[in-house]
Protein backbone atom coordinates (compact mmCIF):
# COMPACT_ATOMS: atom_id res chain seq x y z
CA UNK A 1 0.00 0.00 0.00
CA UNK A 2 1.26 3.84 -1.03
CA UNK A 3 0.73 6.66 0.69
CA UNK A 4 1.23 10.22 -0.45
CA UNK A 5 3.69 12.03 1.19
CA UNK A 6 0.93 14.24 3.09
CA UNK A 7 -0.77 11.39 4.54
CA UNK A 8 2.87 10.13 5.30
CA UNK A 9 3.59 13.33 7.13
CA UNK A 10 -0.20 13.28 9.23
CA UNK A 11 0.84 9.72 10.67
CA UNK A 12 4.35 10.05 11.67
CA UNK A 13 4.59 10.54 15.67
CA UNK A 14 4.40 14.40 16.41
CA UNK A 15 7.98 16.31 17.27
CA UNK A 16 8.14 18.95 20.25
CA UNK A 17 10.66 21.64 19.00
CA UNK A 18 10.36 24.45 21.74
CA UNK A 19 9.01 23.98 24.89
CA UNK A 20 9.07 27.44 26.50
CA UNK A 21 8.65 27.50 30.79
CA UNK A 22 8.04 31.47 31.80
CA UNK A 23 7.98 29.49 35.22
CA UNK A 24 10.81 28.16 35.51
CA UNK A 25 12.67 31.09 33.28
CA UNK A 26 14.17 28.89 30.81
CA UNK A 27 13.50 27.23 27.76
CA UNK A 28 15.09 24.38 25.96
CA UNK A 29 15.00 22.11 22.83
CA UNK A 30 13.32 19.16 22.77
CA UNK A 31 14.18 16.08 19.71
CA UNK A 32 11.43 13.93 20.89
CA UNK A 33 7.91 13.44 23.03
CA UNK A 34 9.97 11.19 25.47
CA UNK A 35 12.72 14.18 26.24
CA UNK A 36 9.33 16.50 26.29
CA UNK A 37 7.51 14.50 29.18
CA UNK A 38 10.20 14.08 30.95
CA UNK A 39 11.06 17.89 30.89
CA UNK A 40 7.48 18.23 32.37
CA UNK A 41 8.26 15.77 35.32
CA UNK A 42 10.81 17.49 36.43
CA UNK A 43 10.30 20.93 36.03
CA UNK A 44 11.29 23.65 38.59
CA UNK A 45 8.27 25.32 40.16
CA UNK A 46 8.81 28.87 41.61
CA UNK A 47 7.88 28.53 44.61
CA UNK A 48 7.62 25.73 46.94
CA UNK A 49 4.41 26.06 48.63
CA UNK A 50 3.90 22.30 50.38
CA UNK A 51 4.99 22.65 54.11
CA UNK A 52 4.82 18.54 54.83
CA UNK A 53 7.91 17.66 56.51
CA UNK A 54 9.23 14.44 55.00
CA UNK A 55 11.33 11.59 56.72
CA UNK A 56 10.87 9.01 54.30
CA UNK A 57 12.31 9.12 50.94
CA UNK A 58 10.40 6.34 49.22
CA UNK A 59 7.17 8.20 50.38
CA UNK A 60 8.71 11.79 49.34
CA UNK A 61 8.94 10.33 45.51
CA UNK A 62 5.33 9.52 45.28
CA UNK A 63 4.87 13.48 45.01
CA UNK A 64 8.45 14.24 43.99
CA UNK A 65 7.30 17.55 42.56
CA UNK A 66 6.11 19.50 45.28
CA UNK A 67 8.32 18.28 47.95
CA UNK A 68 10.10 20.89 49.76
CA UNK A 69 11.48 19.44 52.95
CA UNK A 70 13.26 16.38 53.63
CA UNK A 71 15.08 15.16 56.77
CA UNK A 72 17.26 11.93 56.64
CA UNK A 73 19.55 12.64 59.78
CA UNK A 74 21.18 9.67 61.18
CA UNK A 75 20.38 6.80 58.88
CA UNK A 76 23.79 5.64 58.28
CA UNK A 77 24.11 6.64 54.70
CA UNK A 78 27.47 6.12 53.43
CA UNK A 79 26.34 7.73 50.02
CA UNK A 80 22.92 10.44 49.11
CA UNK A 81 20.50 8.10 47.49
CA UNK A 82 20.53 9.50 43.83
CA UNK A 83 16.80 9.53 44.05
CA UNK A 84 16.92 12.53 45.91
CA UNK A 85 18.19 14.59 42.49
CA UNK A 86 14.16 13.63 41.52
CA UNK A 87 13.07 16.29 44.24
CA UNK A 88 13.88 19.24 42.05
CA UNK A 89 11.51 21.78 44.05
CA UNK A 90 13.40 20.77 47.36
CA UNK A 91 14.72 23.48 49.56
CA UNK A 92 15.60 22.12 52.80
CA UNK A 93 17.87 18.96 53.10
CA UNK A 94 19.10 17.19 56.33
CA UNK A 95 21.77 15.07 56.05
CA UNK A 96 23.70 15.23 59.42
CA UNK A 97 24.53 12.54 61.68
CA UNK A 98 25.60 10.50 58.58
CA UNK A 99 28.55 8.61 56.94
CA UNK A 100 29.12 10.98 54.06
CA UNK A 101 32.16 11.64 52.24
CA UNK A 102 31.19 12.61 49.02
CA UNK A 103 28.03 14.76 46.73
CA UNK A 104 26.83 13.05 43.64
CA UNK A 105 26.87 15.03 40.70
CA UNK A 106 23.39 14.85 40.35
CA UNK A 107 22.78 17.00 43.15
CA UNK A 108 23.15 19.94 40.93
CA UNK A 109 19.48 19.44 39.60
CA UNK A 110 18.35 20.84 43.18
CA UNK A 111 18.21 24.10 41.99
CA UNK A 112 15.48 25.33 44.46
CA UNK A 113 17.87 24.04 47.85
CA UNK A 114 17.96 26.85 50.21
CA UNK A 115 19.33 24.84 53.44
CA UNK A 116 21.74 22.20 53.39
CA UNK A 117 22.86 20.29 56.63
CA UNK A 118 25.58 18.21 56.00
CA UNK A 119 27.19 18.14 59.61
CA UNK A 120 28.53 15.36 61.44
CA UNK A 121 29.64 13.55 58.54
CA UNK A 122 32.72 12.13 56.84
CA UNK A 123 33.59 14.79 55.06
CA UNK A 124 37.41 16.06 54.72
CA UNK A 125 37.12 18.11 51.18
CA UNK A 126 34.39 20.45 50.75
CA UNK A 127 32.20 18.77 48.08
CA UNK A 128 32.57 21.06 44.41
CA UNK A 129 29.32 20.40 43.69
CA UNK A 130 27.76 22.80 46.27
CA UNK A 131 29.30 25.56 43.85
CA UNK A 132 26.66 25.32 41.86
CA UNK A 133 23.55 25.68 43.77
CA UNK A 134 22.55 28.75 43.01
CA UNK A 135 20.14 29.29 45.67
CA UNK A 136 21.70 28.12 49.00
CA UNK A 137 21.17 30.45 52.10
CA UNK A 138 22.04 28.14 54.82
CA UNK A 139 24.98 25.84 54.81
CA UNK A 140 25.93 23.30 57.66
CA UNK A 141 29.06 21.44 57.67
CA UNK A 142 30.76 21.47 61.14
CA UNK A 143 31.75 18.11 63.44
CA UNK A 144 33.70 16.75 59.72
CA UNK A 145 37.06 16.78 59.05
CA UNK A 146 37.76 19.62 56.45
CA UNK A 147 41.27 21.61 56.67
CA UNK A 148 40.58 24.02 53.59
CA UNK A 149 37.48 25.78 52.10
CA UNK A 150 38.19 25.98 48.45
CA UNK A 151 37.80 29.24 46.37
CA UNK A 152 34.46 28.01 44.81
CA UNK A 153 32.78 28.77 47.99
CA UNK A 154 32.74 32.94 46.64
CA UNK A 155 29.82 31.71 43.89
CA UNK A 156 27.81 30.73 46.71
CA UNK A 157 26.28 34.52 46.35
CA UNK A 158 23.00 33.96 48.46
CA UNK A 159 24.13 32.75 51.52
CA UNK A 160 23.79 33.84 54.71
CA UNK A 161 24.58 31.29 56.88
CA UNK A 162 28.12 29.59 57.10
CA UNK A 163 29.11 26.50 59.73
CA UNK A 164 31.93 25.07 59.70
CA UNK A 165 32.86 24.87 63.73
CA UNK A 166 34.34 21.45 64.38
CA UNK A 167 36.53 21.39 61.54
CA UNK A 168 40.27 21.29 61.26
CA UNK A 169 40.77 24.44 59.76
CA UNK A 170 43.99 26.21 60.57
CA UNK A 171 42.68 29.47 59.19
CA UNK A 172 40.70 31.94 58.33
CA UNK A 173 38.70 30.57 55.00
CA UNK A 174 39.56 33.82 52.51
CA UNK A 175 36.71 32.48 50.35
CA UNK A 176 33.57 33.74 52.22
CA UNK A 177 35.05 37.25 51.92
CA UNK A 178 33.31 37.39 48.63
CA UNK A 179 30.08 36.56 50.15
CA UNK A 180 28.11 40.09 50.37
CA UNK A 181 25.13 38.59 52.10
CA UNK A 182 27.11 36.36 54.48
CA UNK A 183 25.37 37.27 58.12
CA UNK A 184 26.50 34.68 60.41
CA UNK A 185 29.95 32.57 60.28
CA UNK A 186 30.81 30.04 62.54
CA UNK A 187 34.19 28.72 63.03
CA UNK A 188 34.91 27.59 66.29
CA UNK A 189 36.51 24.87 67.93
CA UNK A 190 38.77 24.55 64.69
CA UNK A 191 42.99 25.13 64.94
CA UNK A 192 42.82 28.38 63.57
CA UNK A 193 46.06 30.10 64.97
CA UNK A 194 46.12 33.27 62.78
CA UNK A 195 43.28 35.25 61.26
CA UNK A 196 44.65 37.05 58.18
CA UNK A 197 43.66 40.39 56.69
CA UNK A 198 40.86 38.59 54.40
CA UNK A 199 38.62 38.83 57.21
CA UNK A 200 38.13 42.72 56.63
CA UNK A 201 36.01 42.43 53.67
CA UNK A 202 33.37 39.95 54.79
CA UNK A 203 31.56 43.42 55.93
CA UNK A 204 28.24 41.80 55.60
CA UNK A 205 28.64 39.99 58.86
CA UNK A 206 26.66 39.80 62.07
CA UNK A 207 27.44 37.37 63.49
CA UNK A 208 31.18 35.67 64.39
CA UNK A 209 32.23 32.52 66.06
CA UNK A 210 35.82 32.05 67.05
CA UNK A 211 35.39 30.23 69.89
CA UNK A 212 38.07 27.53 71.09
CA UNK A 213 40.86 28.19 68.40
CA UNK A 214 44.20 29.35 69.19
CA UNK A 215 44.19 33.15 68.85
CA UNK A 216 46.62 35.23 70.37
CA UNK A 217 45.38 38.33 68.39
CA UNK A 218 43.03 39.86 65.81
CA UNK A 219 43.98 41.84 62.56
CA UNK A 220 43.01 45.82 62.79
CA UNK A 221 41.50 45.59 59.86
CA UNK A 222 38.55 43.76 61.60
CA UNK A 223 37.21 47.01 62.50
CA UNK A 224 35.66 47.17 58.80
CA UNK A 225 33.57 44.73 59.64
CA UNK A 226 31.03 47.81 60.04
CA UNK A 227 27.72 45.58 60.73
CA UNK A 228 29.05 43.20 63.35
CA UNK A 229 27.33 42.78 66.58
CA UNK A 230 28.50 39.39 68.06
CA UNK A 231 31.88 38.21 68.26
CA UNK A 232 32.69 35.65 69.85
CA UNK A 233 36.54 34.80 70.83
CA UNK A 234 35.34 32.39 73.77
CA UNK A 235 38.87 29.71 74.85
CA UNK A 236 41.32 31.43 72.59
CA UNK A 237 44.77 32.17 73.97
CA UNK A 238 44.26 36.38 74.34
CA UNK A 239 45.95 37.85 76.65
CA UNK A 240 44.39 41.46 76.20
CA UNK A 241 41.64 42.53 74.31
CA UNK A 242 42.40 43.38 70.66
CA UNK A 243 43.12 46.66 70.09
CA UNK A 244 41.07 46.90 66.56
CA UNK A 245 37.73 46.22 69.02
CA UNK A 246 38.10 49.46 70.68
CA UNK A 247 36.60 50.99 67.35
CA UNK A 248 33.64 48.71 67.16
CA UNK A 249 30.79 50.52 69.20
CA UNK A 250 28.41 48.83 67.07
CA UNK A 251 29.19 45.22 69.35
CA UNK A 252 26.06 44.16 71.43
CA UNK A 253 27.82 41.10 72.64
CA UNK A 254 31.58 39.78 73.05
CA UNK A 255 32.49 37.10 74.71
CA UNK A 256 36.40 36.65 75.85
CA UNK A 257 35.74 34.01 78.44
CA UNK A 258 38.36 31.27 78.75
CA UNK A 259 41.34 34.05 78.22
CA UNK A 260 43.66 34.98 79.81
CA UNK A 261 42.55 39.10 79.74
CA UNK A 262 45.01 41.68 81.93
CA UNK A 263 42.02 43.49 83.88
CA UNK A 264 43.32 47.01 82.60
CA UNK A 265 42.27 46.00 79.41
CA UNK A 266 39.09 44.51 80.45
CA UNK A 267 38.05 47.95 82.86
CA UNK A 268 39.56 50.13 79.53
CA UNK A 269 36.75 48.25 77.07
CA UNK A 270 34.23 48.71 79.35
CA UNK A 271 34.92 52.50 80.08
CA UNK A 272 35.01 53.06 76.53
CA UNK A 273 31.97 50.89 75.00
CA UNK A 274 29.88 50.62 77.81
CA UNK A 275 27.09 49.72 75.89
CA UNK A 276 28.49 46.41 74.88
CA UNK A 277 27.72 43.46 76.66
CA UNK A 278 31.84 42.15 77.57
CA UNK A 279 31.58 38.60 78.60
CA UNK A 280 34.94 36.96 80.31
Amino acid sequence: MRFSPAIILLILPVAVTYIWFSAGDYHTLHRDYETFADSIKYRQLPNCTDKTVFTDLEIALKESSSVCTLLLPNQKLSEVPEAITELVNLERLDLHENQLTFLPSGLERLRALKTLDLGANRFIEFPEILGILPKLETLEIAFNGLTDIPPFVSRLYNLRILSLNNNLLTGFPAAVSGLAGLEILELGNNKITVIDSSIGFANGLKELYLYGNHLTGLPDNIKNLKNLEVLNLQNNRLSSIPEALFSMPQLTELNLRGNNIKPESINEFQNKLPETDLIF
